[in-house]
């Protein structure tokens, strides 16, 4: 006589913390509306999320934690999502952590620092590339001022944008012939786009009128929130991590977790990983700035400008810090995200709306975009093997934990 086996009692066991671990965090978003980023599980887990604490969520999502084997992907994945939702539920509770202990606790990673000193350096090297007299701010300004992709035009340029990035990336990856997205332009929110994962391939793209888009960031936009970015990230997940594998944890998105560093650096690399090499400039020049009307000439400067003020990016990081830590007040706030990450005043201050709402997450652009970056190199995932490197970047979307 033959006996069926039965279920993986580990398997089973891990099923149930997942399931917990969603409900936890359906919880914790009754307090923290910017918590769930997206969620397409049973309708109803949402509807009866129990009215818990802030620390009785942190204390049960510790134990579960702790109930996780070591020994495998998912345990240690789940582990370090339970873990970072224990310390977010500390906070809405009213811990209050030095900048770095939260972003260690969170995302599983800290901002090395930079001084003030280094960023005078970028600066001045970004001094000797920039047209025209005044400060390197100033000149950075006025450069971008020509590239801003008139209102009227910006919707049909996000979607031209969006159509070439998905189909460099079907290209590449597998994905379902049903995948599809919303594209929505919105005003009053503190970021310049957002992709909101639906469930059944689906995504909602929203760009954020409010805010002047230049022709470079039509491109990435279209890649980060869309194509291979977070709209791809989250097809795979569903895909071949809920539906092949049972991993419902991955049909909840809670923002602030250790999966965000890698999925916004993932989504920060996607246009550089769709567009090697000259592409990404050759295709602004050629097919988004005669779209919109721009110079490509203008266009090939601020590219180019840009580029290298990447690298000031992390001043937003050190800005955040000191800002939030209370050694920073908001006016030498704005004076470094003028000076040194070469924002517009009106700009230094969304920004500034956007680190005290999300605080430690704006690590994981600059840094995450490090990181993720690192992680494709050694899995050699190099940009001089085009092919390995999709592979590599698809893997790491579906290893996200830290």
């Amino acid at each position: 006589m033959s006996v069926r086996a039965g279920p993986d009692p580990s398997i089973q066991a891990m099923d149930d913390i997942a399931e917990r671990y969603i409900k936890l965090v359906l919880a914790l978003g009754r307090h923290d509306p910017d918590y769930v980023d997206a969620y397409y599980g049973p309708a109803h887990w949402r509807e009866d999320a129990e009215h818990l604490t802030p620390a009785q969520i942190g204390t049960a999502a510790r134990a579960a934690a702790a109930e996780l084997p070591p020994d495998s992907q998912r345990g240690r994945q789940l582990a370090g999502q339970l873990r970072a939702m224990a310390a977010r539920a500390d906070i809405i509770g009213g811990a209050t952590p030095s900048f770095d202990e939260e972003s260690a606790a969170i995302y599983g990673a800290v901002d090395p620092g930079h001084t003030e000193e280094e960023f005078a350096a970028l600066v001045s090297e970004l001094d000797d590339v920039l047209p025209g007299t005044g400060t390197a701010a100033e000149r950075y300004a006025a450069l971008a001022r020509n590239v801003v992709v008139d209102p009227d035009k910006l919707e049909q340029a996000v979607k031209v944008a969006i159509a070439e990035c998905r189909e460099r990336t079907v290209a590449r990856l597998d994905l379902p012939d049903d995948e599809s997205f919303d594209l929505e332009l919105v005003t009053g929110q503190p970021w310049s786009g957002q992709n909101t994962y639906l469930g059944g391939a689906r995504s909602r793209i929203q760009v954020n009128v409010d805010i002047p888009i230049h022709i470079d960031r039509v491109l990435d936009l279209a890649g980060h929130e869309g194509y291979p970015g977070h709209h791809v990230a989250g097809v795979l997940h569903e895909q071949r991590l809920v539906a092949e594998r049972g991993w419902l944890e991955f049909t909840i998105y809670p923002l602030f977790s250790p999966m965000a560093l890698i999925l916004e650096g993932t989504a920060m690399l996607a246009v550089d990983v769709a567009f090697p090499g000259t592409q990404r400039l050759d295709y602004l020049r050629e097919v988004l700035a005669p779209l919109t009307a721009l110079d490509p000439a203008q266009v090939t400067d601020y590219h180019r400008a840009r580029r290298i003020a990447e690298r000031l990016d992390f001043a937003t990081n050190e800005v955040a810090r000191r800002h939030l830590g209370g050694t920073m007040d908001e006016a030498e706030a704005v004076r470094w995200l003028t000076a040194y990450a070469l924002m517009t005043p009106e700009q230094a201050t969304k920004r500034l709306d956007f680190m005290r709402r999300y605080r430690a997450y704006v690590i994981n652009y600059n840094l995450g975009r490090e990181v993720a970056r690192a992680e494709l190199d050694a899995r050699g995932g190099t940009m001089d093997d085009p092919a390995r490197q999709w592979e590599a970047f698809a893997d790491l979307i579906l290893t996200p934990g830290r």
